[in-house]
């Protein structure tokens, strides 16, 4: 087993000359087991080695039956041991998660308390062989995608795993060959867990009555699913690239027909990989929102579909969009004369003059017997409509909008400009007909436009 875990270290470049490393000792033969491992090689490797062991406050004089065990191990190895003791039942019950749950959130944080204390380095837990199986199991049961088979990693970030390939019998025998005892937790003889349910009944049916190497091979399975799954994101990121317009913090906007030529398969990764993006997670990002978001980007303009993490999807002529939901959308009004008015929620600046202004950009002409000489700029409303023939026939301007397929979540920041006799100009859409100023008109009025950032 010892040649095995050395191999496993060295496969996945897990220590490095200097490593502070923080090994998680409960009192059971895996982390026994690693503490001697880490120990036998500290010198090759010029590490410095360190044990914390974790006292929940759960199972009472067995609970401090192994923290002593623990502490006469460490004494026996010549290691440093830290000793934290937490109420987890009183803090599960604050947090308002399971105690297994919060068992773990609080072993990580202290892993990582003591870490940050001795200038950084790695911290080793002692998840082997079978954890990795039973994990893989677990997953399938719940419902997972090939993420999920990939099983736990032998790395992530500064956490490693040297007995990841070791099987719990090879991690006992290499224990009873060094003659170090070890501690058994009686609740995992219990089957209050899932993970307990899984150890103590469906691996040994598999084991004993399909596959003796059921625990093995499902392993392997997961390691050869784990390199798989690294081609396939390289895959998704490079079609996430090609197919994306926009890639913003809060927003991205792919194009959709290049989009919708994608494999189905690669559109759910891509479509995963745009929301973890933005949301900076997936965890509960399942199936059925990927296969919504796929509808609705196959689907009609103007479908919308929420998602977790505050985000929505939706189709917008020939874009397809991932983004955070928007905020309440508070309508705005403002007063328009001579004096440049800076329209925030538009970004234009707008202003009245009696003659051609050379700082505008874009200017309309009016005149000023049918306009009056009250001018203002607000939001849409829904029954606004405006004039498109001298006859005085008008048109919605949400059908404005539409035609000239402005995105609904931006509509309500296009400026409607009137005055106290009906709207004159949507702009930059539409002005109207019938209050024009013509070359022959002498009292005129122009409303001049410029952008914010020109």
């Amino acid at each position: 087993m010892l040649k095995k875990a050395l191999k496993t270290i060295e496969k996945y470049n897990m220590l490095q000359k200097g490593d502070n490393v923080v090994v998680g000792l409960s009192g059971g033969a895996d982390s026994v087991a690693l503490l001697n491992v880490l120990c036998s090689c500290k010198e090759y490797y010029g590490i410095n080695v360190y044990a914390l062991h974790v006292n929940h406050g759960i199972r009472g004089s067995e609970a401090n039956r192994d923290m002593e065990f623990c502490k006469e191990v460490c004494k026996r190895l010549n290691v440093e041991i830290t000793v934290k003791e937490y109420d987890i039942p009183a803090i599960s019950k604050e947090m308002g998660i399971g105690s297994e749950e919060c068992g773990r959130i609080m072993r990580y944080r202290a892993f990582n308390e003591l870490s940050k204390s001795l200038g950084g380095g790695k911290i080793a837990v002692a998840h082997n062989e079978n954890d990795n199986a039973e994990t893989v199991i677990m997953r399938i049961c719940r419902g997972t995608g090939i993420k999920g088979l990939c099983g736990i990693p032998p790395v992530r970030d500064n956490i490693i795993r040297p007995l990841i390939e070791c099987s719990r019998k090879e991690i006992e025998s290499y224990l009873s060959e060094i003659k170090f005892s070890f501690m058994t937790d009686s609740t995992n003889l219990q089957d209050d867990y899932t993970r307990n349910k899984i150890r103590n009944n469906v691996i040994p049916i598999l084991e004993e009555g399909i596959n003796i190497n059921a625990v093995s091979n499902i392993a392997s399975a997961a390691e050869i699913i784990t390199e798989e799954e690294e081609l396939l994101e390289y895959v998704t990121n490079e079609y996430f690239l090609k197919t994306a317009v926009e890639i913003g913090e809060e927003k991205i906007v792919f194009d959709s027909e290049r989009f919708n030529l994608l494999h189905d398969a690669l559109k759910g990764r891509v479509i995963r990989l745009a929301i973890k993006k933005i949301a900076k997670s997936v965890k509960d990002v399942g199936k059925i929102h990927s296969d919504g978001v796929k509808d609705i980007f196959m689907g009609k303009t103007g479908r919308k579909i929420s998602l977790p993490y505050g985000l929505e999807a939706q189709k917008q002529y020939e874009k397809c969009i991932i983004k955070k939901e928007d905020a309440i959308k508070k309508a705005f009004y403002y007063n328009i004369s001579t004096k440049e008015t800076f329209i925030k929620e538009s970004g234009i600046y707008i202003w009245l003059s009696y003659e051609k202004d050379d700082k505008a950009q874009i200017y309309k002409c009016f005149d000023r017997e049918k306009t009056g000489d009250i001018f203002w700029v607000r939001n849409r409303e829904n029954a606004d409509r405006i004039d498109i023939n001298i006859d005085g026939r008008s048109k919605k301007i949400k059908d404005i909008l539409i035609d000239n397929k402005v995105p609904r979540d931006i509509r309500y920041t296009v400026p409607v400009i009137g005055c106290e006799n009906g709207i004159l100009w949507v702009f930059d859409y539409r002005s109207s007909i019938t209050k024009r100023a013509y070359e022959n008109n002498e009292n005129k009025i122009y409303i001049n436009v410029r952008r914010k950032d020109k």
